[in-house]
């Protein structure tokens, strides 16, 4: 874990299991991440749905997460700026959705690679910056013709996979023509006698 984590700006978890509850703690005592506002925190979430347990959860939410960050980061935490941050999150949930429907033509207009570059872009940028451009690229997108032929015809992708496979694949597709259940390790090796 050395050095891998200077990324992080905090690190927040739930009691769920010791595993995790060790991880966290030899982030906090090891100094793993040196970063000065860098900080540990470890809410106490309550498994039942009721009135006072989900006071008990709004509570730890701002005590343990949103008081921190404030503190730490300055980020502003009300409950204005919250319901904003929902509402931007949630839109670029339903664009990028909207772009996941548009791969799913025979012949797409937008690339698996440019899919992926823009669900990873949605990931990893603050919402507020990204939100422009993924409005325009949709757009963009609805209005895009697909090539006359794509780049990869998805025959030509099926053989290549085929062409990939290992032998207990053509077993098991031996078991299936035949409608043997033996298992396939044991296909691959014949039995003796020659059946």
């Amino acid at each position: 874990m050395e050095g891998g984590y200077q990324f992080l700006d905090a690190m927040m978890g739930v009691d769920a299991c010791s595993m995790m509850n060790r991880a966290m703690e030899h982030f906090e005592l090891l100094n793993i991440n040196d970063k000065p506002s860098f900080f540990v925190t470890h809410c106490d979430i309550p498994y039942k749905i009721t009135d006072y347990t989900l006071d008990s959860y709004v509570k730890q939410m701002r005590r343990r997460v949103l008081d921190p960050l404030t503190e730490k980061y300055g980020v502003d935490t009300s409950d204005a700026a919250i319901r904003k941050a929902v509402e931007e999150h949630n839109e670029v949930c339903s664009i990028v959705s909207e772009m996941a429907e548009l791969r799913k033509a025979e012949n797409p207009v937008i690339t698996g690679y440019e899919f992926h570059v823009l669900n990873l872009v949605s990931f990893t940028c603050p919402k507020y910056l990204i939100l422009p451009y993924l409005r325009e690229t949709l757009k963009e997108l609805k209005k895009r013709k697909p090539d006359k032929k794509p780049a990869f015809p998805r025959a030509c992708r099926h053989r290549r996979l085929r062409d990939r496979r290992s032998p207990a694949h053509e077993a098991y597709r031996g078991l299936r023509r035949t409608g043997s259940v033996r298992p396939i390790l044991l296909r691959l090796h014949p039995r003796s006698g020659g059946h």
